[in-house]
Formats: structure tokens, C-alpha cells, sequence
């Protein structure tokens, strides 16, 4: 495993690549291995955020890459169609 970790400076700069997104994209930093019949990977950023991929298997594009807030994990936004910065300011308040 990596011992690089994932930054939201890193999160907002990959974010313009949008859908063409993969995982190999994130393969260097840091990830625990979660889910049951998905493959997902949880990079932990900082207090606030940790992002999230899933999806069915690693040869194939994944479902959703997820920034989540950690005080509401409903609280989420996919990377590759929203404004980044926008949910990074918002959940700040």
C-alpha cells in the first residue's frame, strides 16, 4: 500500500479529467477496501472528507467517485459532474 495520501487540492485537480475518471487515477494513495458485491475503496482526505469509488470491478469504469462529507455521508457529490470547489466551500459553513 501507498503511504501517499489523498488531498483535496489532488480531489479538485483530478475532478477536471470528469468522466474520464478511472481507477488507476487513484491507485498511488492511500485506500481501505469495503463493500460486499462492489468493489470500493475509501480514501480518507482530512477531518471533513474522505472520497469514494465503487463499482463492479477495477477493468471496468467506475460507478460513482464520490467526495463525502464524514459529518453526513448522505452529504456527497460525484467528483467527475459537480462543481468541487462549490461543495468544498459549502460544507465548510
Amino acid at each position: 500500500m501507498s503511504d501517499n495520501k489523498l488531498t483535496l487540492d489532488k480531489v479538485v485537480e483530478l475532478s477536471a479529467k470528469g468522466n474520464d475518471l478511472s481507477w488507476s487515477d487513484f491507485e498511488q494513495y492511500q485506500s481501505t477496501e469495503t463493500g460486499s458485491g462492489l468493489y470500493i475503496l475509501i480514501y480518507e482526505i482530512d477531518d471533513t472528507f474522505d472520497l469514494w469509488i465503487g463499482g463492479g470491478a477495477l477493468d471496468e469504469s467506475p460507478m460513482y467517485i464520490r467526495l463525502v462529507s464524514k459529518k453526513n455521508k448522505d452529504n456527497c457529490i460525484d467528483i467527475r459532474t459537480e462543481d468541487v470547489k462549490e461543495f468544498i466551500e459549502s460544507s465548510k459553513e
